[in-house]
């Protein structure tokens, strides 16, 4: 399953947001990450990865909660939608 999660940081954690994603310091062996954004403006931060479930994701997003508000949507092909 494909995801996307914002990550808008909360007051003065900015740099310790993009050391986290730089680092990566807590990736479980099912999660992939596929690509990560810096973004003008709020949101601050965009991450793409791939979680076999919605639990594994939110386990996965929950580690930026103390430095960012997320928001994470299950993302998929615009073909599969029709």
């Amino acid at each position: 399953m494909l995801f996307v999660t914002t990550l808008a940081t909360l007051p003065g954690k900015t740099l310790e947001a993009l050391e986290i994603f730089l680092k990566y310091t807590k990736i479980p062996e099912t999660i992939r990450v596929k690509e990560t954004l810096v973004l003008f403006g709020k949101p601050d931060l965009l991450l793409i990865f791939e979680a076999d479930d919605e639990r594994e994701a939110a386990q996965f997003v929950i580690q930026f909660n103390e430095i960012a508000s997320t928001q994470t949507s299950l993302a998929f092909p615009v073909k599969e939608a029709l």
